[in-house]
């Protein structure tokens, strides 16, 4: 299956890559600097669909071009994760417990 972005351009298909939360001080200092590299990162996110365990976002390929995946799970949560999650591509689902 294909994706297009806005401008009709083919997409290369997204690779699903799991972020670990953080459980110890060295892991939560990692989150929290590349949360700081992220926090001027404005309307980035799309759409954000909420759930019981986990949260779903969709972020603007456009302002999140050249992140990391762990770069794009704090900028989706908007905060250190503690709880790590999935990202594929534009997509963050964030673990909430």
């Amino acid at each position: 299956m294909l994706a297009l972005d806005v401008v009709g351009r083919i997409i290369p298909a997204a690779v699903r890559e799991e972020v670990s939360g953080f459980g110890n001080k060295r892991s939560y200092h990692v989150h929290d600097v590349a949360y700081g590299r992220v926090q001027g990162i404005r309307d980035a996110i799309v759409a954000i669909q909420q759930g019981e365990s986990q949260t779903v976002v969709m972020l603007d390929p456009v302002k999140t071009a050249g992140l990391s995946a762990l770069e794009k799970l704090v900028l989706a949560d908007r905060q250190p994760s503690p709880f790590g999650g999935v990202v594929t591509g534009n997509q963050v689902i964030i673990y909430r417990d």
